[in-house]
């Protein structure tokens, strides 16, 4: 059952929150009872008996006491101990193993009379939930320590896998395999303890002070640092990616870079991405700018930030630069824009805002040298990835050094052309370098030989957990042993970290509260927003920071003026962060969610995605998914697909978390359908998961849903079936959309329907229907000021409508009249904020250029497309644009290359399921192997083009297939009544223009008048593209009434 969250009912009011009442340790828990204890007190005199109890307990106490345990409380025959509560212990699994081993000894030592004592031992690991105010006990290691207890024979330890794996190398341990367990349905994997394998010196260690300077064991990659450096600083920029998992130190050498950076004066800039912030387009960039130029102070009035961003911003670039960049990047800096991003496309806004980001960073360069630090890649929002990428390929022609850190290769390349990106992977140290890494941090401490080898075996190379586990030895009073290494059973935090921060959280008890409140704001957090959460505390919160930095937990504060502070690692973050239980974590977040309300869009801390993950971990969930609508919607707007998809799948990811039933299903259906407007601006509408979300969508809203709600649903789903070939399937659901749109009164429903109808008639119905319906639609448009009306689709609905007019004014005869919509279309899309229809416009231009083979034209239109297509990210026309480009290459002349490249492009889209022009292109690929001399692989794509258009009944290619096959045909006859079929499809298709062709290549082939002949030919040289259209109208009508008439007079029946 869901429990209802932790609300804070006066989240305003700055009391501190209410002291937990529990939390949680991470701890082992050791249960005993001895052997045949009701036999052994049955055969002694009570006196005997009270002596030999007394004795156990005694001996119990004395080794639990040894090995710096706790006995909880005595059950009957045995006892529960535990290990690392009350107080924490870095080496708990090793000191109960050690301590259950030594127990046998000790309790076998009791002699009563002839009784022997012998004890079973059952030892398990993990989290242990602590009720402070009942001091009482909840947790899995509990009842496993209880169950491995009666799996132990006589004299044997048992313990569970967590256990086995935190103090594998000490012991020799014998398999006992997975047993049946009561209460667990998989059994448990149990494992007897034979005996110790080491014995481990102790010592008292001092405190000390680790200067952190000394980097252990990375020579080789500083100095391809130190290279990269300097020759960036002469001038030849360089591009270097630091890789490694957490802890590996990748930060400590970009920190190098950094230092080296500042000796030598030159300029150094720091993006920091983070995991709750990678669907918030720019935000550590933001962070960067307000930073820069002092805009991090709460209290600076609205009107002041714009002047200090301003300010910053006109340093570096020229003054309408500058009035441009302060427009574009109001959003990431957090300031009211002065025009309304609603009048750019999303896709040219999210161009223009990226193309300003480089801008200002190019232009640090003419300054001097410059550092560059791009910290845990891997979390970067689409957007901010796709800046630091277009930063990259031009560095090789500044004075500066990239560097980026990332727990795994970038999924994009970096790099500019000849300058490839220098890739550093940090592997774990070697032996020899982890004991110089852990006698550099005790420097000052008496660390043993023997300790030190203990702990470089068990932190397996990895530099953070060497030092933390260093760290922790040398500051415990009563510890001088490594601990055991290993993941945690909580997270992802290592055992052997998350034991030695909640030891050094218990050191500090005072300051607990504080410590576990920053975790809840993330590893990086404003100093302020904490003090507000500890109002109590608040004027020593900057103090505390200050004293736990000496110790590791957080990073020395930088300069004063700055409102922001770090944990010393996301690991140890994390750490502090699973020391709360769910309800205070809740309780804490619902704090944090409330109090960014009150500053969101004015703080660092403030974006869509902390908003609403801290409403999620308060368990406010509709408020959260509410918090990620309206930032996927504004996201949308700015062109930042890919973030604005995230937040709908970070919401849907909660949904089912909305009990109430309408709710649910009303949030669902928004979601869905603001992701599947995403989903087209990333991939088109060929992509399946466009179709599958919008069929979701449908599904989600339910039988009673309004027009104005299920209309964007059939108009998804209707251009998604004539993409993928499904025609009738996709006229159908045209018609139902232009019907649902009318019922919606909404002109901009209208519009939008009637240009998906277009092709629905294009393609399944007949030219002359297709063009009365263009012509409709761009009535209505003009008339209802289309060009103002937002759609819910990324191009504009005149655009679409116009990109298919030439073509259809082409087949109809009218060559005029399609030249001189390629002139309107081109006219319409020529506008700063339309770079998405443009890629459209082009790739169709390049369509009907190469259906008029005009292969020169062709290419110039479909480069076009591709090259605003690569600079955008439109996934749909880069392909398209590309396919076409090669198709023409391929009919000029023979290219095999570009064969290939045309081929392999054209069965990957038959792969994605887009079946759309599946047989144009397959027609084009045929004449560029006819060219290329190789007619029996060209009559073969013939006739998968037949296949093809027989599938999805798209039968506008068939007259062109016709004549293509008549020309791959030697035989006259064969070849003449191809060409007759061609002659009569077309008729009946209404395309003048494939009639002609048909009937021209009939009057050469059958060979009719020398007079006839000759116009047919130099009717297919204009066709082909050979000679300039003659001036009159119409020309093609002309000329096939003409031809006809020489056809008819040479009996020749068509």
């Amino acid at each position: 059952m869901h429990e209802p969250s932790p609300r804070i009912t006066d989240p305003g009011r700055d009391a501190d929150l209410a002291a937990p009442d529990a939390e949680l340790r991470l701890a082992t828990a050791v249960k005993c009872d001895i052997v045949g204890s009701t036999q052994i007190w049955a055969g002694l005199d009570p006196s005997d008996g009270l002596a030999l109890a007394r004795a156990f307990r005694k001996s119990v106490n004395q080794v639990v006491s040894q090995h710096g345990g706790y006995v909880e409380r005595w059950e009957g025959d045995g006892a529960l101990i535990l290990f690392g509560y009350p107080h924490a212990r870095e080496d708990a699994p090793e000191a109960a193993v050690r301590a259950g081993l030594a127990l046998l000894q000790s309790v076998r030592a009791i002699h009563s009379g002839s009784a022997v004592l012998e004890l079973r031992i059952g030892i398990a690991s993990g989290a242990i939930a602590v009720d402070l105010i009942e001091r009482s006990l909840e947790g899995v290691p509990l009842n496993v320590a209880e169950r491995l207890k009666t799996i132990a024979e006589p004299n044997q330890v048992v313990i569970d896998e967590s256990t086995r794996r935190l103090a594998k190398s000490f012991f020799d341990y014998r398999d006992l395999g997975v047993r049946p367990a009561k209460g667990f349905e998989n059994g448990l994997q149990a494992w007897q303890v034979v005996a110790e394998t080491a014995v481990v010196s102790r010592f008292e260690a001092q405190r000390f002070d680790v200067s952190g300077g000394e980097i252990i064991g990375r020579g080789e990659e500083l100095a391809r640092l130190a290279r990269a450096w300097a020759e960036s600083r002469a001038g030849t920029g360089h591009v270097v990616s630091i890789l490694g998992d957490a802890g590996m130190g990748k930060s400590r050498l970009a920190r190098a870079v950094f230092d080296w950076a500042l000796r030598d004066n030159a300029a150094r800039v720091e993006i920091d991405c983070t995991p709750s912030t990678r669907n918030s387009p720019l935000f550590p960039v933001g962070v960067w700018f307000r930073r820069a130029a002092g805009m991090t102070d709460p209290s600076t009035p609205p009107g002041r930030k714009s002047e200090l961003a301003r300010q910053f911003i006109g340093s570096l670039l020229q003054a309408d630069e500058t009035t441009e960049a302060m427009d574009v990047l109001a959003p990431v800096l957090g300031l009211a824009t002065s025009s309304d991003p609603a009048a750019q496309a999303p896709d040219t806004l999210r161009e223009m805002t990226i193309s300003s980001v480089v801008k200002v960073l190019r232009a640090h360069t003419a300054r001097g040298p410059l550092l560059l630090l791009c910290e845990d890649l891997h979390w970067a929002d689409d957007t901010t990835a796709t800046a630091v990428q277009r930063l990259a390929r031009e560095v090789s022609s500044m004075r500066v050094l990239l560097i980026v850190t990332s727990r795994s290769k970038p999924e994009f390349p970096l790099g500019s052309d000849g300058n490839s990106c220098d890739e550093i992977a940090l592997g774990p140290l070697s032996q020899a370098d982890a004991v110089d890494l852990v006698r550099s941090v005790a420097r000052g401490g008496a660390l043993t030989g023997t300790l030190v080898s203990d702990i470089v075996r068990r932190c397996e190379g990895v530099p953070l957990i060497l030092e933390e586990v260093t760290r922790g030895v040398l500051e415990s009073s009563s510890r001088a042993d490594a601990l055991a290494t290993g993941a945690s059973m909580r997270g992802p935090v290592p055992a052997p970290l998350q034991l030695v921060v909640e030891s050094r959280l218990e050191r500090w008890q005072q300051h607990k509260a504080v410590v576990q409140a920053a975790s809840v704001l993330g590893r990086e957090f404003s100093v302020s927003l904490l003090e507000q959460m500890v109002p109590s505390q608040a004027g020593g919160v900057s103090q505390v920071i200050q004293l736990l930095a000496e110790h590791g937990l957080f990073l020395p504060p930088g300069d004063a003026s700055v409102d922001r502070a770090r944990f010393s690692h996301t690991m140890i973050r994390d750490a502090v962060y699973q020391t709360l239980l769910r309800d205070d974590r809740r309780q804490l977040h619902s704090r944090v969610a409330d109090k960014m309300r009150s500053i969101h869009s004015a703080s660092l801390d403030a974006s869509s995605d902390e908003l609403a993950q801290h409403l999620c971990e308060a368990a406010r969930y509709e408020e959260s998914i509410q918090v990620h609508l309206a930032a996927s919607e504004d996201t949308v707007r700015r062109g930042a697909y890919v973030e604005a998809e995230g937040h709908c799948e970070a919401a849907l990811k909660i949904i089912d978390e909305v009990k109430d039933a309408a709710r649910h299903r009303e949030l669902q259906f928004n979601l869905l359908i603001q992701k599947g407007v995403a989903l087209t601006g990333r991939h088109g509408y060929s992509a399946p998961q466009v179709e599958s979300v919008y069929r979701s969508a449908h599904e989600a809203c339910g039988e009673t849903v309004q027009a104005e709600m299920l209309f964007p649903i059939l108009r998804g789903r209707t251009a998604f079936n004539l993409v993928s070939g499904k025609l009738a399937a996709g006229y159908d659901l045209s018609l139902q959309s232009m019907a649902l749109a009318e019922q919606s009164g909404r002109p901009e429903f209208r519009i939008d329907a009637m240009s998906v109808h277009c092709y629905a008639t294009l393609y399944y119905r007949s030219l002359e229907e297709c063009r009365s319906w263009i012509k409709r639609c761009l009535a209505l448009y003009q008339e209802a000021g289309g060009e103002n009306l937002s759609y819910p689709v990324p191009n504009d609905p005149a655009t679409a409508a116009l990109a298919i007019l030439p073509t259809v004014e082409w087949l109809l005869g009218d060559s005029a009249a399609a030249e001189a919509a390629i002139r309107q279309g081109l006219q319409h899309v020529d506008r700063p904020d339309h770079d998405f229809d443009k890629a459209y416009m082009h790739a169709w231009i390049a369509g009907v250029r190469l259906t008029q083979r005009r292969h020169a034209q062709s290419r110039e239109a479909a480069q076009k497309a591709v090259e605003i297509s690569q600079r955008h990210g439109f996934e749909e026309w880069f392909v398209t644009g590309f396919l076409i480009d090669r198709l023409a290459q391929a009919a000029m002349a023979p290219a095999p290359d570009a064969l290939k490249e045309a081929y392999d492009t054209c069965m990957a889209l038959a792969t994605k399921g887009v079946g759309l022009n599946a047989s144009w292109y397959l027609w084009g690929l045929a004449r560029g192997f006819k060219v290329a001399g190789q007619d029996a692989h060209a009559a073969q794509l013939i006739e998968q083009a037949f296949l093809r258009a027989e599938a999805s009944e798209e039968t506008r290619m068939n007259a062109e297939l016709l004549i293509s096959k008549a020309e791959l045909t030697h035989d006259v006859v064969a070849a003449a009544e191809l060409l007759r079929k061609a002659l009569e499809l077309a008729d009946t298709q209404g395309s003048i223009a494939n009639a002609l062709r048909a009937a021209a290549a009939l009057v050469v082939r059958v060979g009719a008048d020398p007079a006839a002949v000759e116009l047919g030919q130099s009717t297919l040289q204009l066709l082909d593209g050979q000679d300039d259209y003659p001036a009159q109208d119409r020309w093609m009508a002309e000329r096939l009434a003409t031809l006809r008439q020489a056809l008819a007079t040479e009996s020749i029946q068509v």
